[in-house]
């Protein structure tokens, strides 16, 4: 016990370290691996870096690279420009389709919808004097609604654990209490963050009127058409606020088709994200290299570390059993509606900074027992589980935070990674709660 509660301590004092000073908690976390891993259990080199999530780095740098080079060339722009025209002014509809959107390619089964969709909508965000903060949060809670359905992975695995151990499953309404849940909270943040404009930028109405795609607007007249073609491919014309609107040339379009591949290829045939955009983005380099350096120097290195570290350290902590010890402390609980609530509560923690697969593949055959004592009923118990595992895929240290941090923009990286630490702590300490006390208590 003394191993599990000291190894539980040093994370709380690296949060503490990380959050009163600059240094990185990837760092800190790293530390303590070394510590509790290598010096007090003697851990092996494999065992130490077990965890280190190799998969989310590759995925992490993919794809902000691609994007990276896709803002660079203009293609970002062009998007953009399309999606103005599509919202007909009305900016407040934009995180809205991007809710839905990932929400889409999370229930078809892409685990990495927030890859693909959080590069645009944070673009548009921040074109647009939208909260990045916002966007990012629509389009994490998005993919949560759709990532419990049916044919999803998360919705596959649920149901086979369910008819492993002897449960008729009920895909539906699970993905049903996943999507209300997100849909609901997805209106809360509306409320509270969707209203307020940020500095700099422009409205969508505004620069409809600049391109001439509204009903207000006018046909540009400033500049010469042609202006400026870069060597890329990109021919750009003066709008009336000088701002070029961006017509894609060559290296564009590679890279516009790039992002559909991505799309398609990673939705369709499940491949991997991260090694299908570095494939993309060197096919489009070798077309034309000019811009890869800086693409890659611009990625995220301190949000990588930031990530890989703490999940390095999580790894330890499974090797050695403090997860489990956790587990097993929920189980000599006795009372189920009271364990019931303690599994949902772990589901939402440990799955704040690990795999929520993973977490849902180890929690819900901890809630057996509960289930065959038939106090509870066991769709609403996994659900509640299933449902707190994955809403809290908001904190900047899972996958979906991580990505969404690395595609803010600089002057507002830090400011969106503290605001989803806080909106992470929000949702781990109501959301389990109130599932609770709305789906299980009543035996929903």
């Amino acid at each position: 016990m003394t191993l599990h509660l000291t190894a539980i301590a040093l994370l709380i004092v690296a949060f503490i370290i990380a959050t009163v000073t600059p240094l990185n908690l990837g760092a800190l976390a790293l530390v303590a691996t070394f510590f509790v891993g290598a010096v007090w259990m003697g851990m092996s080199t494999d065992d130490l870096y077990a965890g280190f999530p190799g998969n989310l780095l590759v995925v992490l740098v993919g794809v902000t690279y691609l994007f990276n080079v896709a803002k660079a060339n203009g293609t970002i722009d062009w998007l953009l420009g399309g999606a103005v025209k599509l919202t007909g002014g009305r900016d407040w509809i934009v995180p809205w389709i991007m809710f839905a959107a990932a929400g889409l390619f999370s229930g078809i089964g892409a685990l990495f919808s927030v890859p693909i969709v959080a590069p645009i909508a944070l673009a548009f965000a921040a074109r647009h004097r939208i909260s990045q903060f916002y966007m990012g949060l629509m389009v994490i809670h998005g993919t949560c609604a759709g990532c419990l359905a049916p044919i999803s992975v998360y919705g596959v695995i649920v149901s086979g654990i369910l008819q492993t151990n002897g449960f008729t499953p009920d895909p539906m309404k699970i993905f049903l209490i996943s999507l209300v849940t997100n849909v609901i909270i997805g209106v809360i943040i509306t409320v509270l963050f969707g209203r307020k404009k940020v500095a700099g930028g422009q409205s969508v109405a505004t620069e409809m009127a600049v391109v001439g795609a509204g009903p207000t607007g006018t046909a540009p007249t400033g500049g010469s058409a042609g202006a400026a073609t870069g060597s890329t491919g990109g021919t750009d014309s003066a709008g009336q606020d000088g701002r070029p609107d961006v017509r894609l040339g060559v290296e564009g379009w590679l890279t516009l088709a790039a992002i559909v591949l991505l799309i398609v290829l990673g939705v369709a045939l499940r491949l991997d994200i991260g090694l299908l955009a570095i494939t993309l983005c060197i096919a489009i380099g070798l077309y034309n290299p000019k811009r890869h350096k800086e693409a890659l120097s611009a990625v995220p290195w301190s949000v990588v570390l930031l990530v890989c570290g703490v999940l390095t350290y999580v790894g330890v902590l499974e090797h050695i059993g403090t997860v489990g010890f956790l587990g097993d402390s929920v189980a000599a609980i006795g009372i189920p509606l009271l364990a019931a609530a303690a599994l949902a509560y772990i589901g939402g923690i440990v799955s704040a900074f690990a795999t929520s697969s993973g977490v849902i593949a180890a929690l819900v055959p901890l809630a057996v027992p509960l289930l065959q004592a038939g106090d509870l009923n066991p769709i609403s118990l996994v659900a509640v589980i299933a449902v707190a595992s994955t809403v809290v895929d908001v904190s900047p240290f899972s996958t979906h935070g991580a990505v969404v941090v690395a595609n803010t923009t600089p002057d507002q990286r830090d400011a969106v990674l503290r605001n989803l630490l806080r909106w992470g702590i929000a949702i781990v300490t109501l959301v389990p709660a109130l599932l609770w006390a709305l789906v299980i208590v009543p035996g929903f």
